[in-house]
């Protein structure tokens, strides 16, 4: 089945940002809060909107006053960072077999509009249509944002059963699912066996194990 059109989160996706991130969040957490930021397990973050994490922080350290503060800090320290997130293996060449194919894409994440295309335009990877949290009513794990994707491709409700959405969290492969789309998971056999209980239909460790698949033919 040749899909509509691919949506593709972000982070985790298309860029390793996990180190760009977490030392925006130490600074911040540290500059704002006056602490350290503590050595826990915050996969429940994962795929969460920026002021969404900056909340758990601010009152997880008795300091919820802050959150603006802290989530501010944290995104000016991250774009004036010059620790760019890195490319994740295969994806110009799943960008060009999408563009030969005629199959529109975008990129729909819960990160803000500005991290996207700060770090769009320093992997040079084109003129590609994004949505960050600010886009939507609802972030994910709410339909919300690929309805919104498919909106802004200009793809009508009926062909929304054949997009294809690839995620690498709990969260995003949710929300895929909420929108009536076909739910691909990328990441580890472990983070695989999470996202394959909540509805992804097949596990990739990354974009360029799905060109030998026929995934979008």
């Amino acid at each position: 089945m040749k899909p509509t059109a691919v949506l593709f989160d972000f982070d985790g996706v298309i860029v390793d940002s996990y180190d760009c991130h977490k030392q925006a969040w130490s600074e911040a957490h540290l500059k704002t809060l006056g602490v350290d930021l503590p050595e826990c397990d915050h996969s429940q973050l994962t795929g969460k909107p920026s002021p969404v994490i900056a909340e758990f922080l601010a009152s997880e350290a008795g300091q919820s006053e802050k959150t603006d503060e802290l989530y501010a800090t944290k995104m000016e320290l991250l774009l004036s960072s010059t620790n760019t997130p890195k490319l994740l293996t295969g994806v110009f060449e799943v960008f060009s077999l999408l563009t030969k194919q005629n199959i529109p894409y975008a990129i729909i994440s819960n990160a803000p509009r500005a991290y996207l295309a700060q770090t769009i335009t320093a992997l040079e990877l084109g003129d590609i249509p994004y949505l960050g949290f600010e886009d939507y009513e609802q972030a994910k794990p709410s339909g919300d944002p690929y309805l919104k994707g498919a909106e802004k491709l200009g793809l009508p409700v009926k062909d929304h059963g054949k997009i294809l959405v690839f995620e690498d969290s709990v969260i995003g492969v949710l929300s895929a699912t909420d929108a009536g789309m076909i739910p691909l998971g990328i990441g580890t056999s472990a983070a695989g066996a999470c996202l394959s209980e909540e509805g992804a239909i097949r596990i990739f460790p990354s974009l360029l194990e799905t060109l030998d698949c026929r995934v979008y033919a």
